[in-house]
């Protein structure tokens, strides 16, 4: 027959057999079934990581920083809260660790009690780092695990993320207080030019009353060159009056007239030697506190001179404290720059940019204004050390006036004593009465000279007296501009101390000892450590319970292609003879399938496992289990029953929580998980791989051994189904 011809006989018997029909209308949907169930179950496995139930544990009891309340734990805990990533459980750590050992939980994460606590070690020589202990129950699904660790990362980026916040709060709070520093430190020096300036105020009082001072002492020395002038000239009369009283004695004859007169003149002279005396004394007494005036003067300028240079002292060491503020600033300035740099560009960037900046310009300025002071303070030293010399020399003059004026009063003392000479005389006077009246005009003579001497010599002690007061005045003025200079350089004094001492707290509040300890700490101060329970080392371990399982099945689903599970090759008595001779042989194959698979993956493989006998024993009684569910397919159904073995493989693929977790797959597909024998077989593996929990490896095995009693029962019907119908 031509080819077209037998190509349509085989169509014909395709279509005319309808079991074969049926088969081939399977096969067509196997590739979509299997392809469309997987990527139906797998298609986005993420979406539903908020039904992933991972237990939070938080034992954080907080820290205080700055007398600020630090409980990061807590921050954490509500930020899960409103962050609905996964399944969060806030749990304490005894549920949450029987959860893992009972299956409820895929992962724990815990918080410790010193979480918060760590994280204010950023600046210490040895900074701690932050832990969160992250514990994933691997082996009860490997995926799972891995899918963790992106969730405690997001955890530790979020923490993160908080801690540097926390550290950035500080960072600026630190440098709001040093700029509060510097802004007092500014006022300080604020004080240095208040101060600065009354003490130049009082400098050029002090000047113009030591021009004053100078100028009347000028007139003073005029006075006193009067003075001495008089005391000559009364000095030449009363000679004179001597000789003519000399002469009057002689001339008897003219006493009797001029006695009267004599006798007036006598008190008249003794009256005024006597005032003289007391003007004498008056100046007398008060040219000490002249003296002592000048000399208290002189003293003050002294320690004024003193003063001025322990102020240069001071200037210069400010001038000093200033180049090295100035200095300090530009090292913090190129040690902070780093950081700044580091961080986002943004206002308080630019801000943290410009206020450095201000500080170090400022510093700067500061150093400049010392250098300033400084140069003054030479001037200012120059001023009071010529000061000094002048009232000196002006002390001196003061001890010289002392010392004439002291050599008048003894000249007026010997006036009086000669006055009283002259009355004693007045016997001798009146026994030579007859020169009286020859003599008395040269006697009257002698008197106006004398009256105008003692005239010349109380106008001399006027002019003296207003000089010295005005010298006091002149003196006080000179004592009130020096107060006011004092008050200032107090102020200065002042000033200079409260700049020094901001200034020094300023650079307290600056000076940082960092390590790379402690950059690291400010990068990453969240560190996680994973204590898996149950580890399994690699992905072939992990997914060795679910591939296992997938490969005893198809070599289950192969054997009922190679050996014939309906026919007998003799004639069966009984159903279970019959069911017996196709079961044995298929235990047989099961069992040599088994063993040769564990052979190669536990030692060409070197898979690691918990219990070796009971991995061996699970693995036989996993391919009787499917050799028998596929034997009852086959039996009862033929090649359709293929088709339905391949239908249940594709669902147990799916469902089985051999890759994902069951709470990742689509909703509709996860009650497929409790009705099929692979989820049980994957189950049981990952007990004999991994978690060692004999309790639930036994309940596992016993669904199993369900399954397998089940599926031979139904298997065993049909034999005997078959045999009643050969009977009739």
């Amino acid at each position: 027959m031509k080819s077209w011809k037998l190509l349509r006989s085989e169509w014909r018997s395709i279509l005319t057999q309808r079991n074969v029909l049926i088969a081939t209308l399977g096969v067509l949907f196997i590739p979509v079934l299997y392809a469309g169930m997987f990527l139906w179950a797998f298609w986005d496995p993420y979406k539903n990581l908020d039904q992933l139930p991972v237990a939070i544990v938080n034992e954080d009891t907080g820290a205080t920083v700055n007398d600020k309340k630090l409980a990061i734990g807590d921050e954490l805990v509500d930020n899960l809260k409103s962050n609905r990533a996964f399944d969060w459980e806030f749990v304490d750590e005894k549920e949450a660790k029987e959860g893992l050992d009972d299956r409820k939980y895929y992962i724990m994460v815990k918080i410790p009690k010193d979480f918060s606590k760590r994280a204010t070690t950023l600046l210490d020589k040895k900074p701690t780092p932050l832990e969160l202990e992250y514990v994933p129950n691997e082996g009860t699904n490997f995926l799972s695990s891995q899918i963790g660790e992106s969730a405690i990362e997001k955890v530790r980026a979020e923490l993160s993320a908080t801690v540097s916040k926390t550290y950035a709060e500080q960072l600026f709070e630190a440098i709001k207080k040093g700029s509060e520093g510097f802004q007092q430190a500014h006022d300080g020096a604020q004080e240095i030019a208040d101060g600065t300036k009354e003490a130049k105020d009082g400098s050029a009082k002090l000047k113009e009353n030591l021009q004053a001072l100078a100028s009347k002492s000028i007139e003073f020395r005029n006075g006193v060159n009067s003075a001495a002038g008089g005391s000559k000239q009364l000095n030449d009369g009363a000679n004179q009056l001597s000789s003519g009283l000399g002469q009057l004695a002689d001339g008897e004859k003219q006493l009797e007239d001029g006695a009267a007169k004599l006798q007036q003149g006598s008190n008249a002279l003794y009256q005024g030697l006597q005032q003289a005396q007391g003007g004498m004394g008056q100046l007398s007494n008060q040219l000490p506190t002249l003296v002592n005036g000048s000399q208290q003067l002189e003293q003050g300028a002294a320690k004024l001179q003193n003063g001025v240079v322990a102020w240069q002292e001071g200037a210069n060491k400010l001038q000093t404290s200033a180049q090295t503020l100035s200095g300090g600033l530009a090292k913090l300035d190129a040690s902070l720059k780093p950081m700044i740099d580091a961080m986002p560009d943004g206002p308080q960037k630019q801000q943290l940019q410009a206020t450095l900046g201000q500080l170090v310009a400022g510093s700067a300025e500061l150093a400049k204004g010392a250098g300033g002071l400084n140069a003054g303070t030479d001037t200012i030293k120059s001023g009071v050390t010529d000061l000094h010399t002048h009232l000196n020399e002006m002390h001196k003059g003061h001890v010289a006036l002392s010392n004439g004026v002291s050599q008048i009063g003894d000249g007026t003392q010997k006036l009086i004593n000669g006055s009283k000479e002259l009355a004693e005389g007045q016997t001798s006077f009146l026994n030579n009465f007859k020169l009286f009246g020859t003599k008395l005009n040269e006697a009257q003579q002698g008197a106006a000279k004398l009256a105008e001497g003692s005239t010349t010599l109380n106008n001399g002690m006027g002019e003296l007296s207003n000089g010295a007061a005005q010298f006091a005045d002149g003196s006080q003025q000179l004592a009130d501009g020096s107060v006011s200079l004092n008050n200032g350089l107090n102020k200065l004094a002042d000033g200079t101390q409260t700049l020094s001492t901001k200034l020094e707290d300023g650079a307290k509040e600056s000076s940082l000892d960092v390590s790379e300890a402690n950059y690291k700490m400010f990068s990453n101060p969240v560190h996680v450590v994973k204590q898996a329970v149950a580890h399994v080392p690699n992905y072939g371990t992990g997914f060795t319970p679910y591939f296992l399982s997938l490969g005893l099945f198809v070599g289950a689903l192969l054997t009922s292609i190679i050996i014939p599970l309906r026919g007998s090759t003799g004639t069966p008595t009984t159903a279970t003879s019959w069911f017996m001779s196709k079961f044995g042989i298929l235990l047989v194959i099961g069992t040599i399938q088994a063993l040769i698979t564990d052979v190669i993956i536990l030692w060409l493989l070197d898979l690691q496992v918990e219990n070796l006998g009971l991995f061996v024993l699970l693995s036989i009684i996993t391919s009787f289990v499917f050799l028998s569910l596929i034997q009852m397919c086959v039996t009862w159904f033929g090649d359709a029953g293929r088709f339905i073995a391949i239908i249940a493989l594709i669902l147990q693929l799916t469902t089985s929580a051999g890759t994902f977790p069951l709470e990742l797959v689509p909703n509709a597909l996860q009650p497929v998980n409790a009705l099929l024998p692979m989820t049980y077989s994957v189950f049981g593996f990952k007990v004999v791989i991994s978690t060692g929990d004999l309790s639930f490896f036994w309940s596992n095995v016993g669904i199993l051994l369900g399954f397998l009693a089940v599926t031979s029962i139904l298997t065993l019907g049909y034999f005997k189904k078959e045999l009643r119908k050969t009977a009739k």
